[in-house]
């Protein structure tokens, strides 16, 4: 009977040991899923950092889209408008020119028609 008695503490003694470790396992296991747990937040605020971020740079991206082109539309009006003055002042300088040029050839044709018909160079 001793020896069912001594067997039966023994057992007992590596049931609370066993026991023992297990809380400790268990208590090891709950830290370690707080840790899990802390990671997982700081990765979840770290992603809706990133996520605020490439929504800043969309925003940006849109407002410079905008304005560019705004001045692409601007420069382009800007610029018809100057060709506009350009063709504008090309027929008055066409006008110019070819009122020039009849003007000098009348003048031409008129003393070559005085030398023809009046040759003694008396007027």
């Amino acid at each position: 009977m001793q020896a069912v008695d001594s067997e039966a503490r023994e057992i007992r003694d590596l049931l609370v040991k066993v026991d023992s470790k297990l809380d400790g396992l268990q208590s090891g296991l709950q830290a370690l899923d707080k840790k899990v747990d802390v990671y997982i937040a700081r990765t979840d605020e770290r992603f809706n950092s990133i996520d605020n971020r490439f929504k800043s740079l969309d925003t940006q991206i849109a407002d410079l889209k905008k304005s560019t082109e705004t001045q692409i539309a601007d420069l382009k009006k800007s610029t018809e408008t100057q060709f506009a003055d350009i063709k504008v002042q090309l027929r008055a300088q066409d006008t110019r020119l070819w009122g020039f040029v009849v003007t000098l050839s009348l003048a031409v044709i008129g003393f070559l028609s005085k030398l023809a018909f009046f040759p003694s160079g008396r007027i």
